[in-house]
């Protein structure tokens, strides 16, 4: 199975540097939700209620995480001005001007409302606690909230830079193929 995953890397063109990273990376992202299970075994209250509140806890950071790690990795097409009489068609970039004014705003916005930022966790986290009805909980929660939003950011941005990069490129190669053969 690892021999596997490994060729099909191979074949995308991952460098062993990349695998490297992305493999920590999962690991990390086990090892956490695996604290995340022993954490809830370990309070006296029901189990599955704790478990299911701290995953969806957890998978809401982590899909805020892949979020912003698609925004910030999604890669740029450059135009060959040399050639650009050439060029049959033009690529619509909007989703990268719609990532890059995001972009701009969330790391802006997150500068300027840090400290707000930090308060909403400890809001978020106090509720969740509530709901779990362990006071010892709060420090699990926070954990939770930025060890799985950081790890879904690298885990996408990663992916995104990989795949989306590739696939875009060869799917423009391909369109230029096809408008060649028709021009000739």
């Amino acid at each position: 199975m690892i021999k596997g995953i490994v060729s099909f890397f191979r074949r995308e063109g991952v460098t062993s540097s990349f695998l490297f990273i992305f493999s920590s990376l999962i690991a990390a992202l086990l090892f956490c939700f695996g604290t995340l299970v022993l954490y809830a075994s370990s309070l006296p209250n029901n189990f599955c209620r704790a478990f299911a509140i701290l995953f969806m806890v957890a998978a809401s950071s982590y899909a805020i995480g892949n979020v912003l790690g698609f925004l910030f990795g999604i890669p740029k097409t450059i135009q060959d001005q040399k050639n650009s009489s050439e060029v049959t068609y033009q690529v619509n970039t909007s989703i990268e001007q719609l990532s890059d004014w995001l972009t701009k705003m969330i790391v802006g916005a997150g500068l300027v409302e840090l400290k707000d930022l930090i308060a909403l966790i400890r809001n978020i986290s106090a509720k969740v606690v509530a709901d779990i009805g362990s006071q010892s909980s709060q420090s699990i929660v926070i954990a939770s909230i930025i060890c799985f939003m950081v790890l879904g950011f690298f885990v996408t941005y990663f992916s995104t830079r990989l795949y989306i990069a590739n696939a875009l490129a060869s799917a423009n190669a391909e369109l230029q193929e096809f408008s060649d053969e028709k021009a000739r």
